[in-house]
């Protein structure tokens, strides 16, 4: 396997975008009649403010101002990887999921803006992975998705308090070591959750709605596609997604009613380079997603921002190989741009390792394999 597709898999993978789906047109459908979501009141007038972008770089958290500039390092663990940031409700914290050194395992922390005060919210024995945290509206609760190897490598979506008690079950293992329920995001007026359920009766990778509760679980997308990374806009009318492209290349940026009906492509880079990982603003004006377009060696992903319609996409940090952005309303910082700091090999590594598996966990497909030579070590480290 050469360099190229190593990275485009690894992309891929942490996307969560199948492999084999050619692109289709620019519009195709799916429904849900009769499984509307209502439109929530975030967006009305003296709605949140565009604030701070949080992001993962390696094994690390960071933000960013929406135009590049105030970059602060938000985590700092030396032997675990810190993946897949969410911000709070009223943006004081950040949930995201934290390997062990040895990818047993991983667990759903919190911690201030800053980095200071984490917290373990899960924490489950070796062979469970907490993964992918989303708030709910109100701040009290998390919704993510729990991993699990034994008898058979199977996710599902799980609600929790932010003090690691009251946990429920929202979709059921599927103990076929194929089938996956993962990435969940909750609406925001907190009644539904979008989340991408993988190799279910007969469909690939798609995006599903249920209530907060699991229950009224249906497809949103179109059967026979690829799609995952389901994010709301505020106005819970639109839900935007990854779209998965040809032998794991080419992903696009698409957007579709939460109450089903068509998408509208937005990004339209040529083959193989393509585009993932989405979040919109929290005022809904416009969508941060991760492309490596202006790289025909893929060396690199970069954030872009464009606007809702698809139109002034631009990179805001070049070469910062950031994934999974999460837009957030924390205020914006005064500070100059600047690009974050290539991590060591080793950081690499255990960041390649960790991509691999995240991906494997929601494909069902790869199990957890130790890094040579590392150990665990204490929370922080």
């Amino acid at each position: 396997m050469n360099q190229l597709t190593k990275k485009k898999r690894r992309l891929v993978l942490t996307c969560v975008v199948a492999v084999g789906v050619s692109l289709s047109a620019a519009l195709w459908g799916g429904s849900a009649a009769g499984n509307t979501p209502s439109p929530a009141s975030a967006a009305a007038a003296g709605g949140p403010s565009d604030g701070r972008i949080a992001f993962q770089n390696a094994c690390q958290i960071f933000t960013v101002n929406p135009d590049g500039a105030a970059l602060v390092q938000v985590t700092h663990y030396r032997s675990r990887c810190a993946q897949l940031p969410s911000w709070s409700p009223d943006a004081t914290r950040i949930a995201y999921y934290l390997f062990s050194s040895s990818f047993d395992r991983a667990s759903i922390y919190t911690s201030n803006a800053d980095g200071s005060d984490p917290r373990l919210v899960t924490t489950d024995g070796a062979g469970f992975y907490d993964v992918s945290p989303d708030y709910t509206p109100d701040g009290r609760r998390i919704v993510y998705e729990r991993c699990r190897s034994v008898p058979s490598l199977s996710c599902a979506i799980y609600s929790v308090a932010l003090n690691g008690t009251d946990r429920h079950q929202l979709t059921k293992y599927r103990d076929c070591d194929c089938e996956a329920a993962a990435r969940p995001q909750v609406s925001p007026d907190g009644e539904w959750v979008s989340f991408t359920r993988v190799d279910y009766r007969g469909y690939a990778i798609q995006v599903w709605l249920m209530r907060i509760d699991g229950s009224d679980q249906h497809l949103l997308t179109r059967p026979g596609q690829t799609a995952t990374g389901a994010h709301w806009a505020p106005d819970g009318r639109t839900v935007y997604f990854d779209k998965g492209g040809h032998e794991g290349f080419g992903g696009q940026v698409l957007k579709m009613p939460a109450g089903g009906g068509h998408a509208t492509q937005l990004t339209f880079s040529p083959w193989p380079n393509g585009n993932c990982c989405i979040s919109v603003a929290p005022e809904g004006d416009r969508v941060a997603f991760i492309s490596d377009r202006d790289y025909p060696d893929a060396c690199c992903n970069e954030l872009f921002l464009m606007h809702a319609d698809g139109s002034h996409q631009h990179v805001v940090m070049p070469g910062s190989n950031a994934l999974f952005p999460d837009w957030g309303t924390a205020p914006l910082q005064s500070g100059s741009s600047r690009s974050v700091a290539p991590p060591s090999a080793a950081m690499r590594a255990r960041a390649a390792r960790a991509q691999d598996l995240f991906g494997g966990l929601e494909r069902g497909s790869i199990l957890p394999q130790r890094i040579s030579g590392e150990t665990e070590t204490h929370p922080l480290g």
